[in-house]
């Protein structure tokens, strides 16, 4: 039975070097692959003792199209109202948005257009302090001209079911001449891991 071999397989035996020659190793190549994916993944961050506004920063928006977070079994011990603040170069927060979340299971929306840099997932209801109430969310964030805009999504709680806290939505802000360099996850957490993704570069 005669040998087949595809281009694709042609390609990978020359990048790994095959038949002794210099070239990739297993692990290059592999991180290539892993890298033409819609998400590149950049750090993970552990909340490990108290913190008052959990902040992710560092972001290149100059240098790629966007970043998402990626928030998991985020713990406070007090009552709050889950929310966070886009970061910009120049000052600690953007201070002009407008988002819209829609809270599943029911017609509930909140809509803000006001000079405050809080953006809120569902500003009729907090987040309870049962040690099984873990808050977990995804964040993606992009800018374009003077403006940032994303998508956010939040897990529901465990008490109060499937109605409670379940959101998800969009919002939009003037950035204005600053970039977009960081998000916050404000209040008090005790715990968490959060996990940090962008995109490919820019053209």
């Amino acid at each position: 039975m005669g040998l087949t071999l595809n281009s694709n397989s042609l390609a990978l035996e020359a990048a790994v070097g095959g038949g002794g020659a210099a070239g990739l190793t297993t692990a290059d190549v592999t991180s290539l692959i892993s890298s033409k994916g819609e998400w590149e993944f950049v750090a993970k961050y552990e909340v490990t003792a108290t913190v008052t506004g959990f902040e992710i920063e560092g972001f290149d928006m100059t240098a790629y199209r966007g970043y998402k977070i990626v928030y998991e079994n985020f713990y406070t011990g007090s009552v709050l109202n889950p929310h966070f603040k886009v970061m910009k170069a120049g000052s600690e927060f953007v201070n002009n948005n407008t988002y819209t979340m829609h809270r599943h299971g029911s017609s509930y929306l909140t809509n803000r257009n006001a000079n405050s840099s809080n953006i809120y997932w569902n500003s009729s209801t907090n987040w309870g302090t049962d040690a099984i109430d873990r808050l977990n969310s995804e964040i993606e964030i992009y800018q374009n001209d003077a403006t940032y805009y994303g998508y956010a999504k939040i897990s529901q709680k465990n008490n109060g079911g499937y109605y409670d806290s379940h959101t998800e939505g969009n919002f939009v802000g003037n950035r204005s001449s600053d970039d977009v360099t960081g998000i916050t996850l404000q209040s008090t957490w005790t715990s968490g891991t959060a996990y940090l993704y962008r995109t490919a570069k820019r053209a």
